[in-house]
């Protein structure tokens, strides 16, 4: 008996399925570890292969419901690229009242054109095929070409020098809690900006021994470029252009994940006896949540509102684990150094003043106070746990790894407040004398480092580089005045 091999094969609507997915990874493989296609290629395939059935049993040709799918996945991953476009264009189509009318008139006539050529559907899924293939193999060589170029390590390898070593042999180094609440932006800013009063919690904070650093500010407005810096003590490798001395360029191949999970906080603390706990939204925990919604912002579920409501479904249990975990924490033996970073005040806004889920029709100034409010009850909690059963003085750090973007019409505000920062210490021993007003991140670490270790860390300029994406191009801030 002879097996016959069937040559017309339909594998396009598969291939241009998941080509977003693989595409999305290959742009930012060093973010993400490689588990994070497991999910969405898992959903993606079958719902594909269901779709074909189900445009089978409808149509009543193979053939042309491929053709029909591969469009429609195509057009559904597209919303966004095509509208970034219309936008960089100077098109006002982009905006999503006008662009969503054309977007949806786009695939009604894709689609009748579908129905109404006369070809060989046969013929045509060969031709898409072998598209499909030429399509994957871009992206893989894509993937090639970057992977190989050459990589900025951001984590410098240093001797760091301890003043006076016979404290290494006391063992009794206190915990130390660095708790990042993701865009909560400084409370004069937000007075200023939003007409929001936190003095409550920022009283709270004081009365309980944190100095307030009020006129702090972020040196980087982005959570990966600003994460990197802080538990590097350094500034990132930047170079300036030339045609503009107030705008610095990032080196290409920076390696923020490396950086981040190998950072020198982390290692010197490692090597004089510390327990390093991971609470952060680089554990891996987090990875699939941004990773998704990265995916979900090319499609048209990106449309305003639903795109932030199901957003907010996605990351609400994350938010509610990571601060949970921080409540439960335990006083170990060892000296620990807990990192947990919070998603939260910063969007998708997923928890009102009450900790109660958000409307579907949320405003967003009003969502981003309420989660602050929200957050504000949370962290007091954890904060009066964590003074309740330490033994030994805590250090801890609540601080925004940058503030909160595109608040108002007024780009000079905008910019102010993005940079703008809850910068508050609790440091025991008469720590907070090494404090200042306007201190910056990047030296955070170094002044503790200093004052309980007896490091030698110089302070660094405090200096804030703003921009408006995350390709590596910085200005910087002269004044916020």
């Amino acid at each position: 008996m002879k097996i016959r091999i069937k040559k017309d094969i339909l594998i396009h609507p598969f291939v241009f399925a998941i080509f977003p997915v693989l595409h999305l990874y290959s742009l930012n493989y060093y973010e993400y570890p490689p588990y994070v296609l497991v999910k969405p290629l898992a959903i993606i395939i079958p719902l594909t292969g269901i779709l074909l059935f189900l445009f089978n049993r409808i149509i009543k040709d193979y053939h042309k419901s491929g053709a029909v799918l591969s469009a429609f996945c195509l057009w559904f991953f597209s919303y966004s690229s095509i509208r970034a476009y219309l936008k960089i264009t100077g098109l006002m189509l982009f905006q999503h009242k006008y662009f969503l009318v054309l977007y949806f008139i786009a695939i009604a006539i894709i689609i009748l054109l579908i129905f109404k050529i006369h070809i060989d559907f046969r013929k045509l899924t060969k031709f898409l095929n072998i598209v499909s293939i030429v399509v994957t193999l871009s992206v893989i060589i894509n993937f090639i070409v970057l992977y190989s170029q050459e990589k900025t390590d951001l984590v410098q390898k240093r001797e760091i020098t301890i003043k006076n070593q016979h404290i290494l042999q006391k063992n009794n180094f206190p915990d130390i809690y660095y708790i990042i609440l993701d865009a909560y932006a400084g409370a004069r800013d937000l007075k200023e900006t939003l007409g929001f009063d936190n003095t409550q919690f920022i009283n709270y904070l004081q009365k309980k021994g944190f100095f307030i650093a009020s006129n702090s500010h972020s040196n980087y407005d982005f959570t990966k470029f600003s994460i990197t810096s802080t538990l590097n003590m350094e500034y990132l490798p930047m170079e300036t252009k030339k045609s503009d001395p107030d705008i610095f360029l990032l080196k290409k191949g920076a390696m923020f994940l490396k950086a981040i999970n190998q950072n020198e906080v982390g290692t010197f603390l490692k090597s004089i006896g510390y327990d390093y706990i991971d609470l952060s939204v680089w554990n891996g925990k987090y990875s699939e949540i941004a990773f998704s919604e990265g995916l979900m912002r090319k499609t048209v579920l990106s449309l305003p509102y639903l795109g932030h409501y199901l957003n907010a479904l996605i990351t609400r249990g994350y938010v509610l684990d990571s601060i949970s975990s921080l409540e439960m924490l335990q006083e170990t033996k060892k000296p620990t150094f807990i990192y947990a970073h919070i998603m939260i005040p910063h969007g998708p806004f997923m928890f009102g003043k009450d900790g109660k889920k958000t409307s579907f029709f949320i405003n967003v100034k009003e969502g981003y106070l309420d989660q602050i409010l929200y957050v504000n009850k949370r962290i007091m909690k954890v904060i009066d746990g964590i003074l309740m059963k330490s033994k030994t003085k805590p250090i801890i750090i609540v601080q925004g790894d940058h503030g909160m973007r595109e608040m108002t019409e007024d780009h000079k505000k905008n910019v102010k407040l993005a940079m703008s920062i809850l910068n508050a210490y609790y440091l025991p021993d008469n720590g907070e004398k090494e404090l200042y007003d306007s201190i910056s991140p990047v030296n955070s670490f170094r002044v503790i480092f200093n004052k309980y270790f007896k490091t030698d860390y110089k302070l660094l300029p405090d200096k804030s580089y703003y921009s408006t994406d995350e390709s590596g191009k910085f200005y910087y801030i002269n004044s916020f005045e």
